[in-house]
């Protein structure tokens, strides 16, 4: 073959694998959209039954994105999580 037709077929190749592709793409983030969407009005339906348990998992959420498994902390006394922490009976 010669370049020029190799060119040819490779465009042809790339532009079919574009066209197949972008609608289901497309799709998908439709979809993703629309999950997101309703997960994210349960949580809010459920944690607005339940305000501080809502502040207490979004402060654990943040650590758990900043802290990891072999970390130790030290906390302050008028941090966050030590206001959940000191509020846990153990029994």
């Amino acid at each position: 073959l010669g370049e020029g037709q190799k060119a040819r077929i490779l465009g042809t190749v790339d532009r079919q694998l574009r066209e197949i592709t972008s609608p289901a793409n497309r799709d998908a983030l439709q979809i993703k959209g629309k999950a997101d969407a309703e997960a994210t009005k349960k949580y809010g339906d459920a944690f607005s039954q339940d305000p501080e348990f809502y502040a207490f998992m979004k402060t654990l959420e943040s650590y758990t994105k900043i802290v990891g498994s072999n970390t130790s902390l030290v906390l302050s006394s008028d941090s966050d999580i030590y206001k959940y922490l000191k509020k846990i009976k153990v029994d």
